[in-house]
């Protein structure tokens, strides 16, 4: 993956990324926001997947039941947030994926393989996001107090 900065504004980054063939989206975007010190934001993306693993967060289980992609799809939409969780910056994603023909699938990204490409917008927030664990639900919610 590669990414540029371009736009800095009151404290705030705007980044575009492109990522490559191959390319594990999590952790390449784990490495840019440690890299780029990202400790909070929201993000945008188009491209492609050869595969992955959606989630649908069922309620009953506390945990997202696994949807999985084992085929070239398109990335509709894949929209995300980014605050601090357990000390790290960590990125939230939900995706929509389309198939050859024109079916779709989408829900929490879990996993996912770059295929061809994947070009993303990363907007900085000034300030700080924290996310902290909800252990009635099992997942981690951003926490405003």
């Amino acid at each position: 993956m590669k990414y540029v900065r371009v736009a800095r504004e009151r404290g705030a980054r705007t980044f575009v990324l492109v990522f490559d063939r191959g390319d594990d989206l999590h952790a390449e975007l784990q490495r840019f926001m440690e890299t780029e010190h990202v400790r909070s934001g929201r993000l945008s993306a188009v491209g492609g997947f050869s595969s992955a693993t959606l989630g649908y967060y069922a309620p009953e289980a506390r945990d997202y039941e696994p949807i999985a992609v084992a085929e070239q799809v398109e990335v509709l939409s894949l929209l995300g947030t980014i605050a601090v969780m357990d000390g790290k910056p960590a990125a939230h994603m939900h995706g929509v994926v389309g198939f050859r023909g024109g079916a779709v699938k989408g829900g929490h990204v879990k996993a996912a393989t770059v295929w061809p490409t994947l070009e993303a917008f990363v907007n900085e927030y000034s300030g700080e996001l924290d996310r902290v664990m909800v252990p009635d639900l099992g997942i981690g919610l951003v926490d405003l107090s």
